[in-house]
C-alpha cells in the first residue's frame, strides 16, 4: 500500500461518522477482550480455582492454571477474591526532583549560616531553612486498597 492510500484511510477512518450505539458496543467487546471476561478459557480455568487453591491439581494442569493465572488480570482478581484477599494498589513513586531541588538550597544556607556571625544575617538563613524544611523531607509512603 502506497504512503497517499495509508494517509487516504487513516482521514477517512477519521472522518467516519460513527454513531453511539455502534461506539459503545465496540468499547465493550474490546473491554470484554481485554479483561478475558467471559472467555472460553477462563471459564475452562475458573472450574479448577478451587483444586489450586486446595493444591489438589496434577503437576501438569497446576502449571496450566498458573500459566492462565500469569496473563489473566480478571483470573487473578478471583483467585485473590477466593482467598479473601483485599487487592493493593501500589502508590506512584514520586520523583527524586525536590531533593535536588532543595538540597542545594539547604546546603547553601546551612553554610551560610555556618559562616556568619550569629547576627540578623543567621537569623535570616536559619528561619528560611526551617520553612523550607517540610518540603525537604520525602513525602510519606501509603498504600491504598481498592475495593
Amino acid at each position: 500500500m502506497s504512503e497517499d492510500r495509508l494517509e487516504r484511510a487513516l482521514q477517512e477512518i477519521k472522518e467516519e461518522d460513527v454513531d453511539t450505539g455502534t461506539l459503545e458496543a465496540a468499547r465493550g467487546r474490546v473491554w470484554r477482550k481485554l479483561t478475558n471476561a467471559g472467555s472460553a478459557t477462563c471459564a475452562e480455568f475458573r472450574q479448577d480455582f478451587r483444586a489450586y487453591l486446595g493444591k489438589e491439581l496434577s503437576g501438569s494442569r497446576r502449571i496450566l492454571v498458573e500459566d492462565h493465572l500469569s496473563r489473566c488480570t480478571g483470573c487473578r482478581a478471583r483467585i485473590a477474591e477466593m482467598k479473601g484477599e483485599r487487592p493493593i494498589v501500589a502508590m506512584p513513586q514520586r520523583s527524586s526532583s525536590r531533593w535536588v531541588q532543595w538540597g542545594g538550597l539547604a546546603a547553601a544556607a546551612a553554610l551560610g549560616a555556618a559562616a556568619c556571625d550569629g547576627g540578623v544575617c543567621c537569623t535570616l538563613l536559619l528561619g528560611a531553612m526551617l520553612r523550607c524544611a517540610p518540603m525537604l523531607l520525602p513525602p510519606p509512603r501509603r498504600a491504598a486498597s481498592a475495593s
